[in-house]
């Protein structure tokens, strides 16, 4: 039977390619659905820049898409147009939208607002203290009255899938893997990569 010796630099690096994590780690898509509590009467200003927001710090680090929904009933005092902006107060992407709807003046009847598809699939890292709010930007809130319900949104979010243990038995060895291409004269390769580990732990 006809021998294949590689030198053992050239088998080393193969053993790193094959046994290395991927560059980018394998991630599985979950999801999570909200429904918030119906607002039929008008919502109070939390703060100088929403009229009302919604935690996400339960998805800090993650990387998130939002699909949202309200009805909104708005009374609009100013004389003018205004946009109502649903928001995430991520800076770095410049806050994303997640919704938005254009309000005239006087008092509207309830108006479905809803995420498009584009912002949608607007991919949004987090912090750990992110919300999705109603932005008061550049608007007078003393002259706008807001009422809300049917408020739904659904979080697509990304986790990490477990990484292999490339040393466990249960993870096919390079010598069961590659045996239709290279003759390794019976070469343990499990072992052969124990042994530079057990060099750098001061095993050998």
């Amino acid at each position: 039977m006809k021998k294949l010796i590689l030198p053992l630099v050239a088998i080393m690096s193969m053993l790193f390619a094959a046994c290395s994590p991927a560059a980018s780690d394998p991630v599985i898509a979950a999801q999570k659905d909200v429904t918030q509590q119906d607002t039929t009467t008008p919502i109070q200003v939390v703060n100088s820049w929403q009229f009302i927001g919604y935690d996400l710090s339960e998805f800090k680090n993650q990387t998130v898409k939002i699909d949202f929904s309200c009805e909104m009933r708005v009374t609009n005092n100013t004389g003018s147009d205004i946009n109502l902006k649903w928001q995430v107060n991520e800076s770095l992407t410049s806050y994303p939208l997640v919704a938005e709807h254009t309000f005239p003046a006087g008092t509207s009847d309830w108006i479905a607002v809803a995420s498009t598809e584009e912002q949608k699939n607007t991919s949004i890292s987090l912090g750990a203290s992110n919300q999705l709010y109603l932005s008061t930007y550049e608007l007078d809130t003393t002259k706008i009255s807001i009422e809300l319900r049917n408020v739904q949104y659904t979080v697509h979010y990304y986790k990490k899938a477990n990484q292999v243990d490339w040393l466990d038995e249960s993870v096919p060895s390079l010598k069961e893997t590659y045996a239709d291409i290279f003759d390794f004269a019976d070469i343990d390769f499990r072992r052969l990569w124990a042994w530079p580990v057990n060099i750098l732990h001061g095993k050998m």
